[in-house]
């Protein structure tokens, strides 16, 4: 499967992926089970490259710090597990970081704040 290349505006909706994108790696990476010389993924650059680089730096500069201070500490909360045959600790940063993704406080960032710095 290919990916499609075109020259519309950077929504809302890419502006939430790279968020999630930043959340999961800030907190696996603190857990350190994240090695992005390892992974490899380049994800993030595609969204340059699809969108034909519209991506204002002040805009990612602003969500990026947004984002960490949001969503930072997701991988320190305590998680209550009462099976015995889980070692602990555990944590659910993939949840966490999925329902950033999903929030309304999320969006309306995007909206106020970096969509206007294009």
């Amino acid at each position: 499967m290919g990916l499609s290349y075109s020259s519309k505006s950077v929504s809302t909706e890419d502006w939430a992926e790279l968020a999630l994108r930043k959340c999961l790696e800030v907190n696996y990476t603190a857990l350190k089970a994240l090695d992005e010389s390892k992974t490899k993924d380049f994800s993030f650059f595609m969204y340059g490259i699809a969108q034909n680089e519209e991506w204002s730096p002040e805009a990612l500069s602003k969500i990026t710090a947004w984002t960490k201070s949001k969503t930072g500490q997701f991988h320190q909360e305590d998680v209550p597990m009462k099976a015995d045959s889980v070692e602990k600790p555990v944590n659910v940063v993939f949840y966490r970081c999925m329902r950033f993704y999903k929030s309304r406080e999320l969006r309306t960032f995007i909206q106020r704040e970096v969509l206007p710095l294009k």
